[in-house]
């Protein structure tokens, strides 16, 4: 005998899948909505500390975008801090000269000399021994022993990438491209022309592409064209600061029309921006001038 089968009952339109499915794409789209809309408020609210002219409120967006939170130093509570601390009141009270604050010293050697010259004994400061380095740091620029500008060249460029992290964080909240290009000019582009009168002219190959491939990235973030370092190096002008130590250099022959040229004798001083940036005025005075 066969068995009878029951006949499958028929889905209410109130707890059926096509009900709940219709929710499902009710919900979704709600979900979509409410995420553009918060981008939107975001992007208004990130983009209202770029639009004025406050450094304080720019600095404020920057550290909300990149979640950047300032570390507060520790105080040292060692024994010998306090000691030192003691001795340099006690000395400006009492006028006790024989404790004095020793200052770690060094010097960098810059002798072009013979390479089988013997070295020279290193100075001494107050008796104790000055320690040699092969660069120093001064007034931000590197300064090595051998005068080339590696490392002034790498610290730079670690610098600069350091900031491409900020720049393509604030590229990744929608910023517009002014706001980008400008806070690249305020920060990247800074670091990048940083003392580049001095070391621009003697740089090697390797470090100006190094350099160029941080203004490359940078285009790509900004999706703009931005200035090479050989069309920013020639734009110092050196004219209009009278306190500037080269310009002296820069001196008008006695018919006016051009400046007067620097006489070298080695290759270093003829690759130099000095030479050809009178170089380079003077064959634009030609042209224009009859």
């Amino acid at each position: 005998m066969d068995e009878q089968r029951c006949p499958t009952p028929a889905k209410s339109p109130q707890h059926g899948f096509p009900v709940r499915q219709e929710l499902y794409s009710v919900a979704r789209s709600d979900l979509k909505r409410d995420i553009r809309d918060a981008k939107a408020s975001y992007k208004q609210r990130i983009g209202s500390h770029f639009d004025n002219s406050d450094p304080c409120g720019a600095w404020q967006g920057i550290r909300h975008v990149t979640n950047y939170k300032n570390t507060n130093p520790t105080t040292s509570s060692s024994a010998s801090l306090l000691e030192q601390l003691n001795h340099f009141f006690d000395r400006h009270e009492t006028g006790l000269q024989a404790v004095r604050l020793r200052l770690p010293t060094q010097h960098l050697p810059l002798d072009k000399g013979l390479p089988n010259k013997p070295a020279r004994a290193p100075p001494l400061y107050y008796g104790e021994r000055v320690d040699r380095v092969s660069s120093f740091k001064f007034l931000g620029t590197h300064f090595s022993e051998d005068l080339k500008w590696s490392t002034n060249i790498n610290s730079l460029v670690k610098k600069a990438q350091q900031w491409l992290y900020f720049l393509r964080t604030l590229r990744k909240v929608n910023l517009p491209q002014q706001l980008l290009v400008s806070f690249y000019r305020c920060s990247i582009d800074s670091v990048l022309t940083h003392g580049i009168i001095v070391w621009y002219g003697n740089s090697s190959v390797a470090d100006k592409k190094a350099l160029q491939r941080v203004i490359n990235t940078a285009q790509k973030i900004t999706n703009t064209h931005l200035p090479a370092l050989e069309a920013i190096a020639p734009t110092s002008c050196i004219l209009k600061d009278s306190s500037h130590p080269a310009h002296h250099l820069f001196a008008i022959l006695p018919s006016g029309k051009h400046d007067r040229s620097i006489k070298v004798r080695t290759t270093r001083l003829i690759n130099s921006s000095y030479t050809k940036a009178i170089t380079t005025l003077n064959s634009a005075l030609k042209e224009h001038l009859p």
